[in-house]
């Protein structure tokens, strides 16, 4: 009678523990996903490729179990809600909200602080918990435009704040974003050409919405370890005071 007990014990909390980890996966496959583009008047296309790419990223999203959300904005000096300049939509699902935004955005010109631009949107967005982090960030000139930090110092604070940054630039700047932007597991880096991006936009925007959606997969947490551990100590401790009854 005591081996059906226990049997029974281990039973149920390997059943808990697998709808558990179930619904923790379920709830934890989100992501905020935050595109920071240089405005300057060279960047108009750029703007306008996202428009044009963000549903097809979200399907892909979707695809693979990850509900996300998308947020835009621009920066020159200074970054997204800084400056009235600057185009800032807030994590929203509402792909007309940003389309409409970056089809009809004003550019103008002034240093582009592509590390500062990084730096602001840790705090500028309204980032949830439970969720990947990720920063898009895209720029035809160098990250360090009188910036006031250094690569070093971005790298540190996205890593304590758990955000994944992603560059699209051009490759001859590709070392300075060298510290900062996230690396997979088994070691690609997260910076894309903008050069071409540009001439073959389908091709690399396929890759880079594959990409995405791996970092974010790679990323989720993994709660069915604590859970089964868990429920085994519940299961141990249900059957001994079984026994002592």
């Amino acid at each position: 009678m005591a081996i059906t007990k226990k049997a029974t014990a281990i039973a149920l909390g390997t059943f808990i523990s697998v709808g558990l980890t179930t619904q923790a996966q379920a709830g934890y496959m989100a992501a905020d996903v935050a595109f920071v583009i240089d405005q300057s008047g060279s960047m108009q296309n750029e703007f306008a490729w996202l428009g044009n790419s963000l549903e097809a990223m979200d399907n892909q999203m979707r695809a693979n179990g990850i509900d996300a959300r998308y947020g835009v904005a621009g920066y020159e000096r200074l970054a997204g809600s800084e400056s009235n300049k600057n185009i800032f939509v807030d994590f929203t699902k509402d792909f007309n909200a940003i389309s409409s935004s970056v089809n009809f955005v004003n550019t103008y010109g002034s240093q582009e602080r592509g590390y500062h631009a990084a730096h602001w949107a840790l705090g500028g967005f309204s980032w949830k918990d439970n969720r990947v982090k990720m920063v898009i960030l895209i720029t035809d000139e160098s990250g360090d435009q009188a910036s006031s930090m250094t690569e070093t110092q971005l790298a540190g604070v996205l890593k304590d704040n758990n955000v994944l940054l992603n560059v699209i630039s051009l490759n001859n700047y590709a070392s300075e974003w060298d510290e900062t932007v996230y690396t997979t597991k088994d070691g690609e880096k997260g910076f894309f050409d903008l050069a071409a991006l540009r001439a073959d936009p389908d091709t690399l925007t396929d890759e880079i919405i594959k990409r995405k959606v791996k970092e974010i997969i790679e990323e989720v947490p993994e709660p069915a370890t604590a859970g089964v551990i868990g429920f085994g100590l519940l299961s141990l401790l249900f059957t001994r005071r079984r026994r002592l009854s």
